[in-house]
């Protein structure tokens, strides 16, 4: 009987074992699957998280290079410093052009964009004496000056000429154009 009862005591262990055993590979199965798919989602997870970052990246480069943009566009627009430089050097570039400046009158400034300073618009009138080559040539140097000029409008009637021309400006003037600062060149 001891034997009897030895064999059975061993096979109730043994079978204790295989279902703890059981129980423990169906245990680590169900956190396998468990981890999973949790590894799935947070894999898609990160991976949304990656294609955001390029996201950010591409519309952070792209929002650089547009602010160079706007800086390069802006360095060619004319301040009251700029300006003043321009009118003082502008009868001798006349000259050097075979014109003779007579008068500059300034126009109404209109606001383009609302900054600080704020671009604006400023319309100057040029009347100046030249033959037909001379008012090209002088037109031409206005076309290559480094700042934004909008030509308007040319007027020629023999040697008198007048010439409307559309400013592109950041100052702090209200309705007329007018000088506050010093000159840096």
């Amino acid at each position: 009987m001891k034997k009897q009862n030895k064999v059975k005591i061993f096979i109730i262990v043994a079978t204790v074992e295989i279902v703890l055993v059981l129980a423990f590979i169906g245990y680590n199965a169900f956190l396998l699957t468990y981890k999973s798919k949790e590894l799935a989602t947070k894999t898609a997870e990160l991976q949304n998280l990656i294609e955001t970052s390029k996201t950010a990246e591409s519309l952070k480069s792209e929002i650089e290079k547009r602010k160079s943009e706007l800086e390069s566009a802006g360095s060619k627009f004319f301040n009251d410093d700029l300006l003043l430089f321009f009118f003082k050097n502008l009868y001798d570039a006349g000259l050097n052009e075979g014109v003779t400046v007579n008068h500059i009158s300034f126009g109404t400034l209109s606001t383009v964009i609302d900054g600080n300073p704020p671009l604006k618009t400023l319309p100057v009138n040029f009347g100046f004496e030249a033959n037909y080559d001379s008012a090209i040539k002088f037109l031409n140097y206005l076309e290559n000056y480094t700042s934004h000029i909008k030509e308007v409008n040319l007027t020629f009637n023999g040697r008198d000429c007048a010439l409307d021309v559309v400013f592109y400006i950041f100052t702090d003037s209200k309705e007329r154009w007018v000088y506050e600062g010093k000159v840096s060149h």
